[in-house]
């Protein structure tokens, strides 16, 4: 992909996996492209589903979609057409969603989503 000088790249990822090789290199093969003036980093503790749970008035991912299973959800997630809505439905905290700094392997990356929540 060509990127456009100035770009800032915010690379959000899971922390569910004790690998970081792959984002090591990732993140090095960016901060070394010319065009890319930053790159923020926002850690998802533990993933998507933990992070929904967290900052919205559920117990369990699967009341957000409605979804019969959690297996489900994603699916549903997916067919969503007015996402927003449901996310202010269930009372949505933008300052609990992808707040917190990971544990383990994961602790050399901090949380930089303060950088681009408003």
């Amino acid at each position: 992909m060509k990127l456009k000088p100035g770009t800032i790249v915010i690379l959000v990822f899971d922390t569910d996996k004790d690998e970081t090789d792959i984002l090591d290199y990732n993140l090095r093969f960016l901060k070394k492209q010319s065009n890319v003036k930053k790159v923020i980093i926002i850690p998802e503790v533990k993933n998507l589903e933990d992070e929904l749970v967290r900052s919205c008035n559920i117990a369990n991912v699967k009341e957000l979609m409605k979804s019969k299973s959690n297996s489900e959800y994603k699916s549903d997630l997916a067919k969503c057409k007015n996402l927003k809505q449901v996310l202010i439905n269930y009372e949505f905290d933008i300052n609990l969603f992808w707040n917190q700094n990971p544990k383990g392997v994961f602790t050399k990356y901090k949380n930089d989503s303060k950088l681009i929540k408003k």
